[in-house]
């Protein structure tokens, strides 16, 4: 006598299509996945204004007051020929508009390069329309890892360093992207010319152009 199949065994019956139909499934609620019905106003996304005391035009004083780096275990200090080399490079004129478009940085290696130019990314990034927002700023470099591992590191890294800063500072790692709590972000990406057209990007940092 063939033995009797038990509940469970692999000689028991496959559910036919019929089971399937007659058994109830939880799914969770519209307003728990929050579903909008079409038309539906949507909530508002919270928006925090720059603090007053990151607002300075002079990215030498703010470098020396926000910009954060592990050597002195608080805000970076910068030589004399950097601010010199700086102020030149980021002059405005009377209309307050950058006299430069391009700027070529370079110097001998290991004198701070990167974290000077993430430094600046950073000022940049909170004074560009400080009271409105929505600015974009990009990290460009020979490829996404190069992009990320030199000047977009330094960036996170200062804002880490900073608590007043990064508790502002949104940084989403598996976008390579910064986002500031008025709606302007910092990115970091290869180069892609064709995939990047049509950006309005208020500043573009060019790194490791000899690759």
């Amino acid at each position: 006598m063939p033995p009797t199949p038990r509940p469970g065994s692999k000689s028991r019956p496959p559910p036919t299509w019929a089971h399937y139909l007659n058994t109830s499934i939880d799914l969770p609620s519209l307003s728990s996945i929050a579903w909008q019905a079409p038309g539906a106003q949507l909530p508002q996304p919270t928006e925090r204004p720059i603090p007053i005391s990151l607002i300075n035009p002079d990215p030498i004083i703010w470098l020396e007051q926000h910009f954060y780096i592990p050597e002195t275990r608080g805000p970076i200090v910068l030589d004399v020929y950097q601010k010199q080399a700086l102020r030149t490079a980021l002059a405005k004129d009377d209309d307050g508009l950058f006299t430069n478009s391009t700027i070529l940085w370079s110097d001998i290696k290991k004198s701070g390069k990167s974290t000077i130019a993430a430094g600046i990314v950073l000022w940049r990034a909170f004074q560009i329309d400080a009271l409105d927002g929505w600015g974009s700023i990009y990290i460009i470099a020979n490829d996404l890892k190069q992009a990320d591992s030199r000047v977009a590191y330094y960036l996170r890294r200062g804002i880490m360093l900073n608590p007043e800063i990064r508790d502002l500072c949104k940084i989403r790692l598996g976008s390579y992207k910064v986002t500031l709590p008025n709606h302007t972000f910092i990115e970091a990406i290869p180069i892609d010319p064709s995939g990047e057209a049509g950006s309005n990007a208020d500043m573009v940092v060019f790194s490791e152009l000899w690759g």
